[in-house]
């Protein structure tokens, strides 16, 4: 079984659907249950997809703390309880705003 954060964005929905015409077993982890600390969903996961995370700003509304708070404090917290549970692998998939706010050139 595949733990999936982030499983309701663009990215998430697509591995969702490529997972089921392999039969492969999903497990979506929301964003309320990472926030309530509530990690048991991990030791029933064989492998776990990070892919929640804060990435586009079309409106130029979002205080940059936000992207600090959901890209990286969250994801270190989901590291660390993958780290204490019985799942074997942990793959994280990060946005284009770990990388730069906005590109001159091609990135």
């Amino acid at each position: 079984m595949v733990g999936i954060t982030g499983a309701s964005g663009f990215v998430g929905q697509n591995l969702v659907n490529y997972l089921s015409k392999f039969g492969i077993s999903q497990l979506a982890i929301s964003r309320q249950e990472l926030n309530s600390n509530d990690f048991s969903k991990f030791n029933i996961a064989e492998s776990l997809v990070h892919l929640a995370g804060k990435a586009h700003d079309l409106k130029s509304v979002s205080n940059p703390e936000d992207y600090i708070k959901i890209n990286y404090e969250l994801t270190k917290k989901l590291y660390d309880a993958f780290l204490q549970s019985s799942c074997s692998k942990f793959i994280f998939i990060s946005s284009v705003k770990a990388v730069a706010d906005h590109l001159d050139n091609v990135l």
